[in-house]
């Protein structure tokens, strides 16, 4: 039943960043819930994100997930006619081109689709809105190459978004991985993600070194206090 209730709610690459959250809080077995749905409930309207309840100066012992299940609750009432009026369905708020680009590459599909896809969740809402202002910064820059803002999330990645709508995509793959390696160095990080988009908003994803999802699953399963 909750796994139905999941995956009514959650899709595609939201669907993987909610198992590897999960799992991580399996993991690290500090934060406690009584029920599944509230998981679920508290990822969609806040994120499973607790590392700055764990990075303070006094750290708990441990936190408990309150309940987040009444926007569920009155959304399943809905469908089934328990209540009249017609109830949307509970959604993560993601800005707009941020979303855009991830049904992007899950339609597309380019080769390390979703490892792009599941890296532009990770850092939570501040992280969402920074690429999300870079990239309309970078689709506006009428025909100009340019790259990037560059994000690195502490122990587990970096990623960089390039856009150039003047040349097919393949052709920006080279400049992708050089860019990749000099930031790498720049952090110290051992993985690198660039998403490219070029003419006719062909997208491309590259991995440094390549890499798949699992690689990532395994960093998220590891708190950000003990990586």
């Amino acid at each position: 039943m909750d796994l139905m209730v999941v995956c009514d709610l959650v899709r595609g690459t939201e669907f993987l960043d909610f198992l590897f959250r999960r799992f991580q809080l399996e993991t690290f077995k500090k934060v406690m819930s009584d029920d599944e749905i509230d998981w679920l409930g508290r990822y969609i309207s806040d994120g499973l994100h607790f590392d700055p309840y764990f990075s303070s100066d006094e750290p708990p012992d441990m936190l408990a997930v309150g309940s987040h299940t009444e926007d569920i609750d009155t959304w399943y009432f809905s469908r089934s006619g328990t209540i009249e009026r017609e109830i949307p369905k509970p959604s993560q708020p993601l800005p707009s081109n941020i979303g855009n680009l991830i049904e992007r590459l899950q339609d597309q599909r380019p080769p390390h689709w979703l490892m792009g896809s599941v890296c532009l969740l990770i850092g939570g809402d501040e992280s969402r809105e920074q690429l999300d202002d870079t990239y309309v910064r970078l689709s506006s820059s009428h025909g100009q190459r340019e790259a990037d803002t560059t994000l690195a999330f502490e122990g587990l990645c970096g990623i960089s978004l390039a856009v150039d709508h003047t040349q097919p995509v393949e052709r920006m793959g080279l400049k992708g991985h050089r860019y990749a390696k000099d930031k790498m160095e720049e952090h110290g990080y051992t993985l690198w993600v660039v998403i490219m988009e070029g003419m006719g908003r062909e997208l491309k994803v590259q991995v440094i070194p390549k890499g798949d999802v699992g690689v990532l699953a395994q960093r998220l399963q590891i708190p950000k206090s003990e990586r």
